[in-house]
């Protein structure tokens, strides 16, 4: 038992270091904490779980919640990891609207879950939900874009100015060496 308890301390360390070294470059800096006790966390539980289903004496079970817990925190590390880091939050929402539209479509597959008007609200719902988060991930995008391209254009202005300037500066030296040689 006491080598089991090793075994899973020295998994858990060697993948967190590895899922650290994949995950972090990607998170802007101030979300670094909370993805770290995030992937401390999602390594203890994956540790705990494959080693006790396949090494320890005793079963681990995976429920659904559990599942739906990890499922989603690992779709909020995938989000927050792509760029722009902005639309993490919106990009989320709309992998979670999918989530829930498969999962209403699925349990209508199901014959105890029967078609009803209750199902095509929810599924009304689950569309809706999905059309504004699209529509508030663009929108958001669209902003992003111009305050990037504005930063940009800023630059390039301060850019220009420091060389009008520097070439006025020139301009005065030059007509005042040609008045103190005339």
């Amino acid at each position: 038992m006491f080598v089991v308890a090793v075994l899973r301390l020295l998994l858990s360390i060697m993948l967190y270091r590895a899922f650290k070294s994949l995950v972090l470059p990607r998170v802007p800096a101030v979300d670094r904490t909370s993805v770290r006790v995030a992937i401390g966390l999602g390594t203890v539980v994956l540790i705990f779980v494959v080693v006790s289903s396949t090494v320890g004496s005793t079963t681990a079970e995976l429920t659904p919640g559990l599942a739906a817990f990890a499922g989603l925190g690992l779709l909020g590390l995938f989000a927050l990891a792509t760029v722009p880091h902005g639309l993490a939050a919106n990009r989320f929402l709309i992998y979670v609207s999918g989530l829930g539209g498969a999962a209403i479509g699925v349990a209508g597959q199901y014959k105890d879950a029967q078609v009803s008007y209750g199902w095509f609200i929810a599924l009304a719902g689950i569309v809706t939900l999905f059309v504004g988060a699209v529509a508030l991930w663009t929108t958001r995008r669209d902003i992003i874009i111009a305050r990037s391209r504005a930063r940009a254009q800023r630059a390039e202005a301060e850019k220009s100015a420091q060389e009008i300037k520097e070439s006025h500066e020139q301009y005065e030296r030059e007509k005042a060496a040609a008045a103190a040689q005339s």
